[in-house]
């Protein structure tokens, strides 16, 4: 097996585990009452109508970007960028980590986690594990895991579609945290003055 054939199967191999992680604690979520998605106008409503269409984009881009990079025909191959291989494996092991990251989001939201800006009737505020740091640890571990594969790839057709995610999961964490100060009020306000945004804060402020 050629190094690079080695690269494709690791980021193939890492997504695929990322779509098991998705689906598992989805379908909990579906069991437990709750929705993993809202339609696309409820989306528009929160996050606007251009983010919330790039987002229904970038759902079937990014499985796509990933397929094209593992079967590797020759116009892929060409959109290739050197990094050195030790970069690489260190973004394969970057994304690892973060997946690892995710489980223990995901196991600290529970059925409260949803892919849509969405609260269901019951939602309470989630404080407890990552949380108890950090207002948004599952974009800290997606954003890490997008890093990751960009470098294990070392191509534009991997590289490009996960910097345009990650830029609309960016701009998407304004306006929850607007949807969780409208449900939450001082409890949420007071929790974001003790914790960082995407990393834990030494100050203790957002």
């Amino acid at each position: 097996m050629s190094d690079e054939s080695f690269f494709r199967f690791t980021l193939l191999g890492l997504y695929l585990l990322f779509v098991v992680i998705r689906i598992h604690y989805g379908v909990r979520v579906i069991r437990s009452g709750g929705r993993v998605s809202g339609s696309l106008s409820e989306d528009a409503a929160r996050e606007g109508r251009v983010n919330s269409v790039a987002g229904a984009l970038l759902n079937f881009v990014i499985p796509l970007s990933a397929l094209l990079y593992a079967i590797h025909p020759a116009w892929v191959a060409r959109l290739s960028f050197h990094l050195p291989a030790w970069l690489r494996l260190g973004g394969a092991a970057l994304s690892l980590v973060c997946l690892a990251l995710l489980v223990v989001v995901h196991r600290a939201l529970g059925r409260h986690w949803s892919l849509s800006l969405c609260l269901r009737d019951e939602h309470r505020l989630v404080t407890h594990g990552p949380y108890a740091r950090v207002r948004h640890p599952m974009y800290t571990a997606l954003f890490g895991y997008m890093l990751g594969l960009s470098l294990l790839a070392a191509n534009w057709v991997v590289a490009v579609p996960r910097a345009i995610q990650l830029l609309h999961l960016y701009a998407r964490i304004g306006g929850e945290e607007a949807m969780m100060l409208e449900r939450f009020g001082e409890d949420y306000r007071e929790y974001a003055e003790r914790t960082g945004r995407l990393l834990p804060s030494r100050s203790r402020r957002a």
